[in-house]
């Protein structure tokens, strides 16, 4: 790695702040000096405050300041600086090195290790400063170290866990890794509540008959059978057996809604046994034409607030006290509004609660987290299924899952795998994940 900036040449000087960043601030004319018009993230090497131990290394995003005089100083950040433990005046040799390469993340989850008396507030600080607690923020990942060794501190707030992030850096090589503006960021929050009560709500409406739904190995299925793939892993062992799901129950919905488990019993079963899993699993076969036929489901029109609403009711007369209040629903997200010139040929969606407000409300009202899971989208329904369905009835609405999900501080899935959903397992239990 080529130095850019040197002790022998240049002072490094603190610079008041507001927030603590990995930054360091150079005049535009020394950037052009090194060949840099823009900012870029480099490596800062600091020499041990006697010989011996080996140097330190640091990740710093370089940003040139244009109103800086070109005055053989760099300056840096203030509060990065007093958490790296370089302190104005400080005769240390240092460097600041390239980057050996930069990955920009596409996600992270981030934990807070000095527990809040007050979750939500916090939520809402990182949200509404965000671009300057979070984007541009830079880790550097050595050949010797694992994503558990990092952390990213805050000024007056410790610092954060790094839990996980996407795409993994490559083994045995160094890496910066960078959060972006378009980063997704997670806010993990380990459960303080004893268990979870879920309810399971289906999209069992005409629009899940269309084959546009893809496996991970390739075949096309429909919509109703990959909502029942989804279902079936979210209901494997893992989910019974030694996790927080302390009451479950299983709704269907398309014009109207009924019970697919516990069958004919309104009301969310303890799980208790794993041989329950028997039970909840045979009442999934009903996900199919003639299961929701025999079920009277009407499938004529999409209700998805009908279906929020039921499950809503159930929690709240079922809950056990103390629990979180879950709510995972699994669709197309389909909707078609009434009183069109096509209504006969398609779906109709109830308007009477507009479901991502409904959500809003409930999460106000009963503390309900929704999650929800994109059966399918636009791009397959395109590739798979005849242009004569390219229409509202039948196109999936992730937008409006999306917006669900985000209104409860729930989890939205557009890739019904295992993989995927395998977040979901881990937030029922450990913690909870809040997007930023």
């Amino acid at each position: 790695m080529s130095v850019m900036y040197a002790s022998d040449r240049f002072q490094l000087k603190p610079r008041s702040v507001s927030y603590l960043r990995e930054e360091v601030y150079v005049s535009a004319y020394e950037m052009q000096r090194v060949g840099l018009s823009q900012s870029t993230f480099g490596v800062l090497e600091l020499e041990p405050d006697f010989p011996g131990p080996p140097s330190s290394y640091f990740p710093v995003r370089i940003v040139p300041d244009t109103s800086m005089e070109p005055t053989n100083s760099v300056y840096i950040n203030q509060a990065f600086a007093e958490a790296i433990g370089f302190l104005d005046g400080d005769q240390r040799y240092w460097t600041i090195r390239q980057s050996p390469s930069v990955i920009q993340l596409s996600q992270i989850v981030i934990e807070l290790v000095v527990e809040q008396t007050n979750v939500s507030r916090e939520i809402d600080e990182l949200r509404r400063d965000r671009n300057k607690l979070l984007d541009n923020r830079c880790f550097l990942i050595e050949a010797s170290n694992r994503i558990a060794d990092i952390s990213l501190p805050m000024l007056n707030r410790a610092y954060f866990r790094i839990r996980t992030v996407t795409p993994l850096p490559p083994p045995n090589s160094a890496s910066i890794l960078v959060i972006t503006d378009r980063t997704e960021i997670n806010l993990f929050v380990p459960h303080r509540k004893s268990g979870v009560d879920m309810v399971v709500v289906v999209d069992g409406s005409g629009s899940m008959d269309l084959q546009d739904y893809e496996t991970t190995n390739g075949r096309v299925q429909t919509r109703l059978e990959g909502a029942r793939t989804a279902l079936d892993i979210l209901l494997e062992k893992r989910l019974v057996s030694g996790s927080r799901v302390s009451r479950l129950a299983c709704i269907v919905f398309g014009t109207n809604v009924k019970m697919l488990y516990p069958l004919n019993d309104a009301k969310l079963n303890e799980l208790s046994q794993e041989r329950q899993l028997d039970d909840i699993r045979a009442s999934t076969r009903m996900l199919s034409q003639v299961g929701l036929d025999r079920l009277g489901i009407s499938r004529e029109h999409t209700d998805i607030s009908a279906g929020m609403r039921y499950a809503a009711e159930l929690l709240d007369l079922y809950f056990q006290e103390g629990n979180e209040k879950m709510i995972v629903l699994l669709s197309d997200g389909a909707n078609w509004v009434e009183g069109t010139e096509e209504q006969a040929q398609g779906e109709i969606v109830t308007t009477s609660d507009d479901p991502a407000v409904l959500a809003d409300s409930l999460h106000f009202d009963s503390q309900i987290r929704i999650h929800t899971i994109a059966i399918s989208n636009e791009a397959a329904l395109k590739r798979h299924v005849d242009r004569k369905y390219w229409q509202e009835w039948a196109i999936p609405n992730n937008t409006l899952l999306r917006k669900i999900s985000s209104f409860t501080d729930g989890l939205s899935f557009e890739s019904p795998d295992a993989k995927a959903l395998s977040k979901l397992f881990d937030e029922i239990g450990e913690g909870t994940l809040y997007p930023i």
